[in-house]
């Protein structure tokens, strides 16, 4: 199923890229209007990639428990999701320029007041650490959601 929505993807892309030099060059639109037509395609696959990347690393609804480290999700599960990703983003030539956002959510208990480092230390060693290929990017938020997602630029 996910080699099936990756190939969907390369197709989309594929074709959105080609759909816009084709019609640059079948009005001959001269070297600026035709680059710049280039661009925009290239632009609308990297967004259709984002959002599929983005949309299916937010199927796993990841947030820690209340007043706890522990996750509602398999942090293993979602680094198989990102490596998934990265084989889509690659196969559609956007891999070489992504950012992977990560609000952790700091939570509150007053018997743990280093709860939210607590947390950020889990999602570094246990996620970041393994992923080598992307730029990082983690923030510290209020609540209890881990949110991840990615900019491909």
């Amino acid at each position: 199923m996910k080699a099936l929505k990756a190939s969907l993807i390369m197709m989309a892309v594929a074709a959105l890229s080609l759909a816009a030099y084709g019609s640059a060059s079948a009005f001959d639109l001269g070297g600026k209007v035709q680059n710049a037509t280039k661009d925009a395609a290239h632009a609308g696959g990297k967004k259709v990639v984002e959002n599929e990347i983005n949309k299916n690393l937010a199927e796993k609804h990841c947030a820690f428990k209340p007043k706890s480290t522990d996750l509602t999700c398999d942090l293993n599960d979602i680094l198989s999701t990102i490596k998934t990703q990265k084989s889509v983003a690659e196969k559609s030539g956007f891999a070489s320029n992504v950012v992977l956002n990560v609000d952790v959510g700091q939570g509150k208990d007053p018997k743990n007041s280093n709860l939210g480092s607590q947390r950020m230390d889990i999602v570094r060693n246990q996620l970041h650490k393994k992923i080598s290929w992307w730029d990082w990017w983690d923030e510290s938020v209020s609540g209890d959601d881990l949110r991840i997602t990615v900019k491909v630029k």
